[in-house]
This record gives C-alpha cells, sequence and structure tokens, in this order.
C-alpha cells in the first residue's frame, strides 16, 4: 500500500473512530466512508461496528437477512468473490437528528471482478462494468442502541439477475437459465454475492 492510500485510510478511520453524528451531514460522510473502508480497504471486521446484533435488511427480490452474524457472512463472501470490489458513491444523503435518529439514502456503482470462488463454484473472470456497471441504492435507519449509533434496519435495492450472470450461473442477464442444481438447494435465496 503506497504512503497516499495508507494516508487516506488514516483519515477515514480517525473521522469514522470520532463521529458524533451530530447533524444529517456528518451521518451521509460518516457511513461513506465507513463503507468504504469495508470494500475499498477490507477492513470487514468494521461491520461489527455500525450494525446492531438484531438487523434485519430487506432485498429487492424479497430475501430478508436477519442477524449481525448473517450480515458478516454475505459481506465475506462478496469479498472473497470480487477481492477488488470497490463502491463508488454517486450520492449519499440522511436525513433526521440525534434525538429521534437518521436515516440515510446511498446510490452507488460496484466495481470489480469475480475473480474468487463463489456459490456457483469456480470464478467467472466477469466484470462488474462489462457489460454495463452495476448500480445499488440503499437506506439505512440508524439509531442508538445501548449508547452507541448503530445501523438496525436496511432496504437494499439492486439486480440480483446480473449478480447470477456475472457469478457465472447464468448466461442472459434476465435469469432465465438459472443452473438447476443450485436452484434446487434453495441456497441462491439464502446467499448471494
Amino acid at each position: 500500500m503506497d504512503n497516499e492510500t495508507r494516508d487516506k485510510r488514516k483519515e477515514w478511520e480517525a473521522f469514522v473512530n470520532t463521529c458524533e453524528f451530530r447533524d444529517t451531514d456528518e451521518v451521509a460522510e460518516y457511513f461513506e466512508k465507513y463503507t468504504q473502508l469495508i470494500h475499498d480497504y477490507k477492513m470487514i471486521g468494521r461491520i461489527y461496528d455500525c450494525y446492531d446484533d438484531d438487523i434485519v435488511m430487506n432485498r429487492s427480490s424479497g430475501v430478508k437477512i436477519q442477524g449481525l452474524t448473517n450480515i458478516f457472512g454475505r459481506s465475506m463472501q462478496l469479498l472473497t468473490t470480487v477481492p477488488d470490489l470497490q463502491y463508488e458513491f454517486l450520492d449519499i444523503f440522511a436525513e433526521g437528528n440525534p434525538e429521534d435518529g437518521y436515516s440515510f439514502a446511498q446510490l452507488t456503482v460496484n466495481h470489480g471482478t469475480f475473480s474468487g470462488y463463489s456459490r456457483a463454484g469456480e470464478p467467472s473472470g466477469r466484470n462488474y462494468d462489462d457489460p454495463f456497471p452495476k448500480y445499488g441504492i440503499c437506506e439505512c435507519f440508524v439509531e442508538k442502541v445501548d449508547g452507541r449509533w448503530m445501523i438496525t434496519r436496511e432496504w437494499v435495492g439492486d439486480s440480483e439477475f446480473y449478480d447470477d450472470y456475472l457469478l457465472g450461473i447464468t448466461d442472459t442477464l434476465d435469469g432465465s437459465r438459472v443452473d438447476t442444481e443450485l436452484k434446487e438447494t434453495g441456497e441462491e435465496e439464502a446467499v448471494d454475492a
């Protein structure tokens, strides 16, 4: 890691470690830097700093992920499958206040290559930017839990059909050719990259 990258990471860590959630601008900046520390700098353990133990994540496919351990596991799988994953923030904003809590929404585009093993097996070698970028949107509710600001609920909207294509499970972008063995196990509902 070069000095410029290291200095940037340390600056972001310092901000995340001392953020007081005083206003919506600070909350938005916190979650952008926090997300990039996890995915761009591979500081996966930071997930435990921000997600409540009883977190509920609702995916656009209808899948509901419950509990911090499951969120951590899904994130580990994604970073294993796409080790060079980076999130580009197109927008992030927050609403709320220190008394009632905050909600924030973000629009991101993913970058990286599916060069690691996944639920589909061997790496597909496909890239988030080809044939077109993968956009994601999420909204989170943040409130104090035992005196700490934690994400307690999250809603994620993105194209899981595109994930199946990038993983090599399907050859088309509409999800019409899902591998029957994988589909029969129901695993595609439990875990995705």
